[in-house]
């Protein structure tokens, strides 16, 4: 996709896609909704990335869990091979969303969809079956079952289609909880996470 450097009227140097020739596929202004879905979220975002960039070096849980959580992310869609990129997808979520004991699937799934439904209860179902179906296939490739690339392809994509509003949510409440207990372990992060995690679908704003 080739980028064209491109002056506007108002003397603006910009970057243009739909100038680029016949290999362009992206028209003007296609970040438009993008921007607008995370105008809201502009400050959380602005300040976890300089959390990233200027952290103190000490060591922080909620930090270390955004970091594994970006770098599995990361390496899943670099990831060549469509099974390893479910496994990393749900590896990631895992990991954001503070799992541990007895029945990750279900406890991965209702976390990822409270956090992502936003109130919503159909959107809430949409994630919570999408994420269900994720991890059945991801144990088919962890346990060497070897699905097809279509039924790998097709849990990755429904799980994606709502990963924006899943990492929001979950940032909003890891961020929530720093604010207010500035965890210094992975147990009391935990703790926090899983007694806030149902409240915030309801009302985010009692929950953080």
């Amino acid at each position: 996709m080739p980028l064209v450097a491109a002056w506007t009227r108002s003397n603006q140097l910009c970057l243009s896609t739909s100038l680029g020739g016949s290999g362009s596929h992206l028209e003007d202004g296609w970040t438009s909704p993008i921007e607008c879905h995370l105008r809201g979220f502009s400050v959380l975002l602005a300040t976890v990335v300089s959390w990233h960039a200027y952290n103190d070096g000490r060591k922080n849980p909620i930090l270390e869990r955004l970091t594994y959580f970006n770098r599995l992310i990361s390496e899943a869609y670099c990831e060549p091979h469509h099974p390893i990129r479910l496994v990393r997808l749900i590896s990631g979520l895992e990991a954001l969303s503070m799992i541990s004991g007895p029945d990750k699937a279900h406890n991965l799934a209702h976390r990822c969809g409270a956090a992502g439904g936003w109130g919503d209860a159909s959107a809430y179902c949409e994630i919570y079956d999408a994420i269900r179906d994720a991890y059945r296939w991801r144990n088919a490739v962890v346990h060497g079952d070897a699905p097809s690339e279509d039924e790998v392809l097709g849990a990755f994509y429904a799980v994606e289609k709502r990963l924006l509003d899943i990492y929001l949510g979950m940032l909003a409440l890891h961020s929530g909880i720093a604010n207010k207990f500035s965890p210094q372990s992975v147990a009391t992060l935990r703790r926090e996470f899983a007694n806030r995690i149902d409240m915030f679908f309801w009302a985010p704003s009692l929950a953080i």
